[in-house]
């Protein structure tokens, strides 16, 4: 048996929009993808590889998100393409109905190119890169730093203003394996200072390793969280 592969309602419409890709437009842009230098490594470099012929005719960000997530679940178990194909297959035909035939035949059409792209190495860096990037056990969200002002009020009667405190705040939202955080930590202007100067270090020590490793060595380098690799 094919088994089954348990597929969020996301998945669901990801897989019935790729269905309605051609299946030669689908070839197109492997082939594409293939043919890229430097070689991608964020999907959105990937999404700009569609070839314009494709681009204002079909979405494919189902079928990127698709094979990103599939190739991930790939990494991670000891499915072959072939086998996660055959399981959102016996999905598709569990579904029951005319439509669930159309798609069913869809999908069979569209699978020699999406075996392909399963098993072809430039989508499987991608998924890779995105994976090391948020490999962490906490993953920052958002930041900002609240500046508030603290009155000084006069010992006697309480309503005279004598004088000001202006306090910074750094709060971070972030995620962990149990859901999300917030964290709030008083910082003075020596605090603001130092971190605005291991920002521009960070921005600094980013460029270099870039110019002085990866471009002579011919490799692309993505800096984590940018969508481009000449973005710092």
């Amino acid at each position: 048996m094919a088994g089954r592969l348990s597929l969020g309602e996301r998945h669901i419409k990801d897989v019935q929009a790729v269905c309605r890709l051609p299946a030669e437009s689908i070839g197109r842009f492997r082939q594409a993808v293939d043919a890229a230098d430097p070689r991608p490594l964020h999907p959105e470099q990937i999404r700009r590889l569609v070839p314009e012929s494709d681009r204002d005719k079909y979405d494919f960000d189902p079928l990127l998100r698709l094979v990103l997530s599939l190739i991930s679940v790939q990494r991670h178990t000891d499915l072959s393409p072939d086998k996660i194909l055959d399981m959102i297959g016996s999905t598709l035909a569990e579904e029951g109905g005319a439509e669930s035939v159309s798609n069913r035949e869809a999908w069979e059409e569209r699978r020699p190119s999406l075996k392909a792209i399963l098993a072809d190495p430039r989508f499987l860096m991608v998924t890779k890169a995105l994976e090391l990037s948020y490999d962490y056990m906490n993953l920052l969200q958002f930041t900002r730093i609240i500046t508030d002002v603290r009155p000084l009020y006069d010992d006697a009667t309480g309503d005279q203003v004598e004088g000001l405190i202006i306090t910074f705040t750094l709060r971070m939202i972030y995620n962990s394996t149990d859901g999300q955080h917030s964290l709030s930590i008083a910082l003075d202007k020596a605090d603001i200072d130092r971190l605005e100067e291991q920002c521009r270090r960070a921005r600094a020590k980013a460029n270099s390793a870039r110019e002085r490793l990866a471009i002579p060595a011919g490799l692309p380098a993505l800096i984590s969280g940018s969508q481009d690799d000449a973005a710092l």
